[in-house]
């Protein structure tokens, strides 16, 4: 049986070689792809509209683009890092993934980090102790799609199906105005920035496009094709904008939230994908595990 020393010792070494790992996957995006910094990784694939996942040349590492992030990983999620490029640090979600990862690629030991993987509580004590940060680390942007605690969330319950969901539309564009955004969507936005300005939690950095976010508003009992339903009768009479946006390089992305604290599963028709694909909206869904307690406060 393993000390809760041990464990903290397993987490901090998990956090090491995540950062190395960033370190790793930061040189390869740059040497790849003649850059001078990763930072501009996003913007080089806007403006030569390069593909938003593929296999790095002569490598066997393969990569996908998410929101203002990059998953690099092997065939069957096996190694690499799933990072944000405007997040500099890591949190607890960011790190179990790492882990899973690097477990798949037998790049860790099983016998002392499948516990670890095991054991919510086990996990969430080791991360405290080693002084891991919940959801965001303090002082940085929140990464575009996560979830805040501010956010509502809807419930939709079907047994051992059951599971909370929040929701946000983000709107990413090399140069547009994001005012222009809500004067033709009328939706008023949640955050804002402008290509060309300043960050205002980075100290001398700008951004790189201009990023559009609204918090999509979720009703308890709808499952998640209901809820896409009254997303794409939201913006469908909008489809001339957004087909626009993505004809100059831009992205529509819907980002989806889910709360279990076990497996759950939704289906979705074909005609409702396609008409999400006709308004040119991507669809991403992040999974946070929620522990038997945390599942009774919120009943």
């Amino acid at each position: 049986m393993m000390t809760a020393r041990d464990d903290t010792q397993l987490v901090s070494d998990l956090v090491t070689m995540w950062f190395s790992s960033r370190k790793w996957a930061e040189e390869l995006i740059c040497a790849t792809f003649n850059l001078s910094s990763p930072d501009d990784f996003l913007a080089n694939i806007r403006r030569f509209n390069k593909p938003r996942s593929g296999q790095f040349p002569n490598s066997p590492w393969h990569y996908r683009i998410h929101g203002v992030g990059i998953d690099i990983s092997k065939p069957n999620n096996c190694g690499g890092i799933d990072f944000d490029f405007d997040k500099p640090g890591v949190d607890q979600w960011r790190l179990r993934e790492f882990m899973v990862k690097q477990l798949n690629d037998g790049a860790i030991p099983m016998r002392w980090y499948r516990p670890l993987l095991q054991d919510p509580a086990r996990w969430s004590a080791a991360l405290a102790a080693a002084g891991v940060a919940g959801l965001s680390l303090p002082n940085k942007t929140q990464s575009a799609g996560e979830c805040t605690n501010s956010m509502k969330k809807a419930k939709h319950a079907a047994g051992l199906n059951s599971f909370e969901y929040c929701a946000t539309l983000h709107i990413l564009h090399p140069s547009i105005n994001p005012e222009d955004v809500t004067a033709c969507l009328g939706i008023e936005p949640s955050r804002t920035s402008g290509a060309g300005q300043t960050d205002r939690n980075i100290p001398g950095r700008v951004y790189d496009f201009s990023h559009w976010m609204c918090e999509l508003p979720v009703r308890d009992g709808d499952d998640l094709p209901t809820f896409l339903e009254c997303v794409i009768a939201l913006l469908s009479p909008h489809r001339g904008y957004l087909e626009h946006i993505s004809d100059e390089g831009g992205e529509i992305e819907c980002f989806i939230g889910i709360f279990a604290d076990r497996l759950c599963d939704q289906s979705y028709p074909y005609e409702l994908l396609a008409s999400l694909a006709e308004l040119r909206i991507n669809l991403r869904f992040d999974f946070y595990k929620i522990d038997d307690a945390e599942s009774d406060e919120s009943n």
